[in-house]
């Protein structure tokens, strides 16, 4: 089994090697930081929207206006995380250090967000179509 695991480590890094490091094609950890800040500011604009059909859409009609302001605390700490990445991002912090984060943050919200569609209080999936590939993209493209 050992040897078995040994194998298939050697032959990821000589398949890294070969593909040129740690990236996906194009997507590179800079873009992929910089497409999660993008995300995180386009769902803070749609949650914090005047009229957003967020809350009806994720927690449906009967609890919308009970969860209103919990996804409105969401939407803003969302905007907050944005801004600081951007600024951070700005100021030259390595790219592989913001994807490190981004796994535990997407992560997170993922689970959390698989958790309460299980026990019924949301009921709309559509969030973890985009949050597990983030995750998982955030994981492989932080690897050293």
């Amino acid at each position: 089994l050992l040897a078995l695991r040994g194998g298939l480590l050697a032959l990821r890094g000589g398949l890294l090697a070969l593909r040129g490091g740690r990236s996906l094609g194009p997507l590179t950890p800079e873009l992929m930081v910089d497409i999660a800040i993008v995300l995180n500011f386009a769902v803070a604009a749609a949650i914090l929207a005047p009229r957003s059909p967020a809350p009806a859409h994720f927690l449906g009609k009967k609890t919308a206006d009970d969860g209103a302001s919990v996804l409105g605390i969401a939407g803003f700490a969302a905007a907050m995380l944005a801004a600081l990445h951007a600024f951070l991002r700005f100021h030259e912090m390595p790219a592989t250090e913001h994807l490190n984060f981004f796994i535990f943050q997407f992560g997170a919200i993922a689970l959390i967000h698989l958790y309460k569609l299980f026990t019924g209080v949301i009921i709309s999936c559509d969030a973890l179509v985009v949050l597990t590939p983030m995750a998982l993209l955030s994981a492989y493209l932080a690897r050293d």
